[in-house]
């Protein structure tokens, strides 16, 4: 995975050609902490340059109202938030990483990890149903009950748990991950920390 946000902006893009809208959630405890999360995007218009997406970033009890202008490339042009303009370098890079990163992780660390055989394997197939649709999804979890997997982008991990589910809805040939538990530790620079996620797409729009 490319942590730049001009490569966080073209995953959000993906996602915005095949879905319209998308909510995620991600619930859980990081050190003992709770986090609560929820990210809503929906597009209001793509041309064969450009696309204006909306944001709703809720942490907490905190959330973010969010309006981006984007190319095709995954350039920003412009950015209003909560009331206002952002056209300093920094205070969009900022806010994007708000966004748009619960996106482009999930998605990136999630399709390296289902096709890695090293360290995961299929558990099978099943039925998923997200909001009003119901369609197939192939399960995953880890080969062992503790295993180390390194990230791309220099974090690591070690997983007591992992369990993934991966589909493609009807009406796309988009793949979405609409499930994913991880239990372990989470090595970063900043070091090191338990955690406990359970990350889903809790609702969703083909086309």
């Amino acid at each position: 995975m490319n942590g730049s946000i001009a490569a966080e902006t073209q995953t959000v893009l993906q996602f915005a050609n095949a879905y319209s809208s998308m909510t995620f959630s991600i619930k859980g405890t990081k050190d003992g902490q709770p986090r609560d999360l929820t990210l809503s995007y929906s597009l209001v218009y793509a041309t064969s340059t450009s696309y204006k997406v909306n944001f709703v970033y809720v942490n907490n009890t905190v959330t973010t109202d969010a309006t981006m202008w984007a190319t095709k490339g995954g350039t920003v042009l412009a950015l209003y938030a909560n009331g206002r303009n952002y056209t300093n370098g920094q205070a969009v890079t900022d806010y994007l990483a708000n966004l748009m990163a619960p996106i482009a992780t999930y998605y990136g660390f999630g399709a390296e990890l289902a096709t890695s055989s090293a360290y995961f394997h299929s558990t099978g197939s099943s039925t998923m149903t997200v909001g009003g649709d119901s369609f197939g999804v192939t399960n995953y979890t880890a080969n062992s009950p503790n295993v180390a997997i390194p990230s791309c982008n220099g974090d690591s991990y070690y997983l007591t748990t992992y369990d993934m589910s991966v589909g493609t809805p009807s009406g796309t040939t988009f793949v979405i991950i609409p499930y994913m538990e991880l239990v372990g530790t989470e090595t970063t620079s900043g070091g090191s920390a338990s955690i406990s996620y359970v990350i889903q797409i809790t609702a969703f729009t083909v086309g």
